[in-house]
């Protein structure tokens, strides 16, 4: 059996991403790519534009779970203010 090489989807290429993000997303991504990449040109920049790809590529995994749009929705359109940190840090501590 000979080696084959394994297939990887790196989550910090922006291909990877755009497939990710859902379509509305593609254009504002793509104009704050460019101008990364723009600044990448020099050496100081290159750690903005990995840091960028990074963040974009943890964004684009989440809106691409089932009910991320729900859920986002969901939170755009409470009504109630939820909970203090305090009541979550009691409660965690409660056991709850």
């Amino acid at each position: 059996m000979s080696a084959q090489p394994v297939h990887y989807d790196d989550p910090h290429d922006p291909l990877v991403i755009l497939r990710a993000l859902p379509a509305q997303e593609h254009a504002f991504f793509l104009s704050q790519y460019r101008a990364k990449v723009d600044a990448a040109h020099e050496p100081a920049g290159y750690g903005e534009l990995r840091d960028f790809l990074h963040a974009w590529s943890l964004a684009a995994h989440a809106m691409s779970e089932p009910g991320y749009a729900e859920a986002l929705n969901e939170a755009r359109t409470a009504t109630s203010p939820g909970i203090s940190l305090e009541e979550m840090t009691a409660m965690r501590h409660a056991g709850q």
